[in-house]
């Protein structure tokens, strides 16, 4: 292992757990947002669910990620 992967390696479960914050962070945000009725058109709209889904889909890739490390 060079230095690097092995500083990464070491970083990597602080780093996710970051990613996992700002992912649930710009989540609550989207949800105000379309609660709200901050969308403009219907393409907007369906635009932010979009982003919503692929929000969600990151935090499951994420939680599977940490599951396979631990097996």
């Amino acid at each position: 292992m060079t230095a690097a992967t092995s500083l990464f390696h070491v970083e990597s479960p602080y780093l996710v757990r970051n990613l996992r914050d700002k992912i649930k962070v710009r989540k609550s945000e989207l949800v105000m947002q379309i609660a709200s009725g901050i969308a403009s058109d219907h393409a907007d709209y369906k635009h932010r669910i979009g982003v919503l889904e692929g929000l969600d889909e990151a935090l499951q890739l994420i939680d599977e990620m940490e599951k396979n490390e631990r097996n």
